[in-house]
């Protein structure tokens, strides 16, 4: 039987890891987070201060979601890029400390200021900040374990950064989120910070986390006219494009609505798959189809694509490897040799797209198959239920989502062919054909798969130790997903190996010590254990 977790196995994962062959962040990028943590956690202590008399600066608050957003895609800045990120951390604190000591003094007390903060000025180069990363640290504790668990509080903050700026796309910014975020970066501040007070505020985190992915779904299928069951083109036709790709559904229509009648077709790329089966997406006659396929290789697609490429927000996309002059985004900072748009301006992307060359023939693909209908998968759910209640289901397993590496599909293609007849998979990442398993093609848009999830368990008990789960993306959401499925009290739980990218190996240490994540091994030994642990 083969071990999945292999290096040297005769399946190949394609991302953009491997096809780069580096996968870990610089030394000297680490340093440079290191210090915009530093300012972040000074910044929530003087913002929790002015809260307390009502004093707040919205824009502040989003600037510091974004830098926290940002922190998801360290190996795609360059030191100056993210340079420019600590120095804009820097000014905002100044501006925050500014307005904490006049607010202070003019209700006639006296302001009391952090001691120990690194120094920095708007005079340090990106030499002297990074020294200053690599001296200071985020908590003065030499504990290792300690600081194990403060990488993975922040790594469920910036999944919960991330969310809120979707969220806030959708519908509005929560400030209760967001001042729990301060809350958690504020706690960083105690020099004697334990290792029960980190686990505490990672739960609560991850349990707001993934009930914020609720919302975001209950908004995202309000707000763009309900889900149905699609075929989504992969195939091509003659003419001039645009892609879009990354996680940005606000961005994708406003590239629909201004290109219009301009005979320019829009395809999505990554995560934006979903919007095929939104009923809003599909009234626009040009938007096209998915190109590519739904793995994240973005060298490969992005080099053959013949038109301009949008890359939205928060999404990692190696642009150094890439064809220059095409390339948009509207993230908080861009890469090199990436046109910024600004104030949501895509006029330049679609100059871009009319310039390019375009496809100069259509090509031919086969349709995948995506979304799902509500009714009948909620019937569904019932009956599952109600067989898990009687006893005639003895396991039900729960896959998702879609990482689509090779690896991966041969290990649950076999997983889903070795059920028992009283076991039941449903999955959101594999098609399985076999009478026990139910397929939910959600196009990797976790919140959805939560929001479905949420409803599933709402007359049966997650914590049973029936229940598997099998995670098979490794990116900070997925990851703080994976935590607070853990609080709920799931007993069982399965993640592919996470590249070092994401996450430390040495910090995954305590995902299985602490949370009983496993790395899955062989599908015969994983379901070895899974049924002799009953």
């Amino acid at each position: 039987m083969q071990n999945y977790n292999k290096k040297n196995d005769e399946h190949t994962d394609i991302n953009e890891c491997t096809t780069r062959a580096t996968c870990s962040v610089s030394p000297t990028i680490a340093a440079l987070e290191n210090l915009a943590v530093i300012f972040l956690k000074y910044m929530s202590h003087y913002l929790l201060e002015l809260s307390k008399i009502d004093v707040k600066n919205l824009q502040i608050q989003h600037e510091i979601v974004n830098i926290l957003a940002s922190m998801t895609a360290l190996n795609e800045f360059s030191e100056n890029e993210f340079y420019m990120i600590v120095r804009k951390g820097y000014f905002i604190l100044e501006e925050v400390k500014k307005t904490y000591n006049d607010v202070t003094l003019l209700s006639g007390a006296e302001p009391e200021f952090l001691e120990g903060f690194p120094d920095f000025s708007k005079n340090t180069t990106l030499s002297g900040a990074i020294r200053l990363g690599e001296k200071n640290s985020i908590i003065t504790s030499k504990e290792i374990e300690l600081n194990r668990f403060v990488t993975i509080l922040l790594v469920a903050l910036q999944s919960i950064s991330l969310n809120l700026i979707d969220y806030a796309n959708l519908y509005e910014f929560d400030n209760r989120i967001f001042y729990k975020i301060l809350s958690a970066l504020n706690k960083l501040n105690n020099p004697q910070i334990s290792k029960q007070t980190l686990k505490n505020e990672i739960r609560e985190i991850t349990l707001l986390d993934i009930d914020l992915q609720v919302k975001i779904a209950d908004k995202f299928l309000e707000y763009y006219g309900g889900i149905s069951e699609v075929e989504v083109s992969h195939s091509t036709r003659s003419g001039k494009a645009i892609l879009v790709s990354g996680n940005n559904f606000t961005n994708l229509y406003d590239i629909l609505r201004v290109s219009a009648g301009k005979e320019i077709d829009v395809y999505t790329h990554s995560n934006l798959l979903i919007a095929h089966a939104m009923s809003k997406f599909r009234e626009f006659e040009h938007f096209r189809g998915h190109y590519g396929s739904r793995t994240e290789n973005c060298i490969l697609d992005f080099a053959t694509f013949p038109g301009a490429i949008l890359m939205t927000k928060n999404f990692r996309n190696n642009t150094e490897y890439l064809y220059r002059g095409r390339l948009f985004s509207t993230d908080y900072i861009v890469p090199a040799g990436v046109k910024k748009v600004i104030n949501n301006d895509f006029e330049p992307v679609i100059e871009e797209s009319l310039k390019a060359k375009g496809f100069s023939k259509g090509k031919i693909k086969e349709n995948t198959p995506l979304g799902y209908n509500e009714d009948e998968i909620f019937m569904k759910f019932e009956n599952i239920v109600q067989r898990l209640k009687e006893g005639s289901l003895r396991r039900l397993y729960i896959i998702g989502i879609d990482a689509l590496t090779e690896r991966e599909n041969v290990y649950y293609h076999e997983l889903m062919n070795a059920l028992k007849p009283d076991e039941f998979a449903i999955s959101f990442s594999y098609e399985g054909k076999e009478e026990n398993v139910l397929s939910i093609n959600i196009g990797n848009y976790i919140p959805l798969m939560s929001r479905l999830l949420k409803i599933l368990f709402e007359n049966y008990s997650i914590s049973s130790p029936n229940i598997t789960f099998f995670f098979t993306t490794c990116d900070v959401i997925t990851l703080s997903t994976v935590l607070a499925v853990s609080e709920k009290g799931v007993k069982n739980i399965y993640m592919s190996q996470c590249l070092p990218t994401v996450i430390n190996p040495l910090v995954f240490t305590v995902f299985e010590g602490e949370y009983n994540v496993k790395t899955i091994t062989s599908v015969k030994q994983d379901l070895k254990y899974i049924r002799e642990k009953e």
